[in-house]
């Protein structure tokens, strides 16, 4: 097994470790007094490989490795916690998901537009009677349905309504997938949302 970086790792690490210390820590500060959203700085990572770390690159990813990805989060997390945690959203639990588990349209649809910036993935998990406990869900999700609006159930969704969005929603089973085997999990489902 080998434990140490190879030369384009370590490259990319101190890349990321530049444009963490330059550009998101000066502002980090601001973005927790505020609260706002830092989209600026999402969009300042998309040169930089960050709204797709894994995401292939003929899906218009950075196709790195995962120990990139964790060098990146781990980097971005030092100066922000907050931006990392938008980066993580939009790669591992939006848009990795869309890339291993998508159908082409939904790939097609989304997957790009994800790994490019041009969508943010969001995640829609906290309801009153379950908190944030993925297993004790209790809002269905329409089995057939094309599009899905989310009521006011779910009370937090990371970044929702910042621009546009996928959102990737807890339910009790998974919708817009061909198969349930499509799926990683029955309870996971990926979904473009208009919110009511």
């Amino acid at each position: 097994m080998v434990l140490e970086l190879t030369e384009e790792q370590r490259a990319f690490k101190e890349s990321i470790e530049r444009f963490a210390r330059e550009t998101v820590a000066p502002q980090a500060a601001r973005i927790d007094e505020s609260g706002e959203f830092p989209i600026d700085l999402i969009r300042a990572s998309v040169p930089h490989g960050l709204a797709g770390v894994t995401i292939p690159t003929a899906w218009g990813g950075a196709g790195r490795d995962y120990v990139r990805y964790v060098l990146a989060i781990e980097a971005v997390a030092r100066a922000s916690a907050t931006v990392a945690a938008a980066l993580v959203v939009n790669n591992s639990l939006v848009a990795e998901l869309v890339a291993h588990a998508g159908s082409e349209p939904q790939k097609g649809q989304w997957l790009r537009a994800l790994a490019t910036g041009q969508a943010l993935g969001a995640f829609a998990l906290s309801e009153a009677d379950a908190g944030t406990d993925a297993a004790n869900q209790l809002r269905g999700l329409p089995h057939a349905a094309r599009q899905t609006v989310l009521h006011r159930n779910h009370r937090r969704t990371a970044r929702a309504g910042t621009q546009r969005n996928v959102i990737k929603a807890v339910g009790k089973r998974a919708i817009n997938c061909q198969s349930p085997a499509k799926s990683h999990s029955a309870k996971h489902a990926e979904l473009p949302a208009a919110f009511q």
